[in-house]
């Protein structure tokens, strides 16, 4: 059995760095409200680097999580693979 990863302060702290920096979707540009683990988190661990963060609005974020979240997770490391 695997346990969980304690919450490590720092991957929270640059989980809040990283919100605290972005103010607009990085996808379509719209006011941006969540940010979004591209890889998902499963098992209780957290990916809170960077790159595996993308800040976006409302209906993005949902997208992330809908039907098309595979594509749209192609789509989100595309974007981040750009910066």
């Amino acid at each position: 059995m695997m346990l969980p990863k304690k919450e490590n302060h720092k991957d929270i702290a640059n989980y809040n760095r990283y919100r605290e920096k972005r103010d607009l979707c990085e996808r379509c540009g719209a006011v941006a409200h969540d940010v979004h683990h591209i890889i998902f988190r499963s098992g209780g661990r957290r990916d809170d680097r960077d790159s595996n963060l993308i800040a976006l609005c409302r209906p993005c974020h949902s997208q992330a999580h809908g039907v098309d979240s595979k594509l749209m997770r192609n789509i989100l490391l595309d974007i981040k693979a750009c910066k």
